[in-house]
């Protein structure tokens, strides 16, 4: 079988992410300019813009890293984080599904064991994608 690779995570949960970091941001912001415990000037713009850029480049950048590929019957996941990388035989998945309780519904594999592994962060097209492949490949459509 040759590799197929599911790359690219949800824009709209990115998009939420981001936007709950510069709110908070800005409310800690708005809490230092009221106490007077801001520098004015463009200094001050300077110390409170690049910290934020830094930020929201950073996780934008961790984002790009988010794949799945199929290949020589391994699943490999590689998530936003390194701590969430992992590798499963094609043939120790059980079933999979989409789980509508958590956030993003990210699609989750039930292993032969009886373990889970979730698939976090990845365009819900591409999920599709994922999941019909691994129907195809022998797992079982679940709905909990």
């Amino acid at each position: 079988m040759a590799p197929r690779v599911y790359r690219g995570f949800d824009a709209m949960i990115a998009l939420r992410q981001v936007s709950l970091l510069a709110l908070g941001y800005s409310g800690a912001f708005l809490v230092l300019w009221t106490l007077g415990l801001v520098i004015r000037g463009w200094r001050g713009w300077a110390l409170l813009v690049a910290p934020l850029l830094m930020m929201v480049g950073l996780r934008l950048s961790a984002w790009r890293r988010l794949s799945v590929e199929l290949a020589d019957g391994l699943l490999r996941y590689e998530g936003v984080a390194a701590e969430d990388d992992f590798e499963v035989p094609q043939a120790s998945i059980r079933a999979v599904y989409t789980d509508p309780q958590l956030p993003g519904r990210p699609l989750v594999l039930v292993l032969q064991d009886g373990g889970e592994r979730v698939l976090r962060g990845m365009r819900p097209r591409q999920a599709r994608r994922l999941r019909a492949a691994l129907e195809a490949g022998g797992a079982h459509r679940y709905r909990p």
